[in-house]
Order: structure tokens, then C-alpha cells, then sequence
């Protein structure tokens, strides 16, 4: 595993655009890691940005702590995943995005 900081990748408005429209579109169906309501919407492929090479799917989830506080640990069935924190990092507390790689946390 490896990890990579790659700074900002969207615009604080193009953040703001992708959360105001997953918002009404959030699904609250069971989610396969732990049977917990996901709060997630998939994002259309077409409307999938070229960050990576190859077939990329994406998803907004929204995580709040009365809603959905934490994902548990889980592997991912992909080559790459990517987190990408759509809102300001001083507006929430937590959040941290933690990999278990090579034995270490």
C-alpha cells in the first residue's frame, strides 16, 4: 500500500457544487461493510472527473455525527481507492482517513 497527499484537487466551489447535489439524492440503503444506512449517492460515470486512468467509479457519502460517524476497516475490491474531503477541514472535527499498509497504521 501506498499513500499519497496529492493537495487540493477540487475548488472549495466545486466542492460546494458536488454537495449540493448529492444532498437530496443521499440513500440511506444498508451499506455491505458493516449493515449500516450508507448516506451515500454514486456519481455517474460520465460525470467522474480524469483523476485516475482506467474504469473509475465514484460515490459522495456523507458522514456527520449523528448520521453516520465512522466506515470500519475494510478492503476496498479495487486497485486505487481515494478519499476526497469535500468540505473545509476546519468546519468538522474527525475525519481522518486511516490505512492499515504493510503492518502499520
Amino acid at each position: 500500500g501506498r499513500w499519497e497527499d496529492v493537495g487540493e484537487v477540487w475548488t472549495p466551489e466545486t466542492c460546494r457544487a458536488t454537495i449540493d447535489w448529492a444532498r437530496p439524492l443521499i440513500s440511506t440503503a444498508l451499506d455491505s461493510v458493516d449493515g449500516a444506512p450508507a448516506y451515500q449517492v454514486d456519481v455517474p460515470v460520465d460525470a467522474v472527473p480524469d483523476i485516475f486512468p482506467g474504469e473509475v467509479t465514484a460515490f459522495v457519502r456523507h458522514y456527520s455525527p449523528t448520521a453516520r460517524p465512522r466506515l470500519p476497516f475494510h478492503v476496498d475490491s479495487c486497485l486505487r481507492s481515494a478519499s476526497l474531503n469535500l468540505s473545509p477541514a476546519d468546519a468538522y472535527d474527525g475525519g481522518d482517513l486511516l490505512f492499515f499498509a504493510d503492518g502499520q497504521l
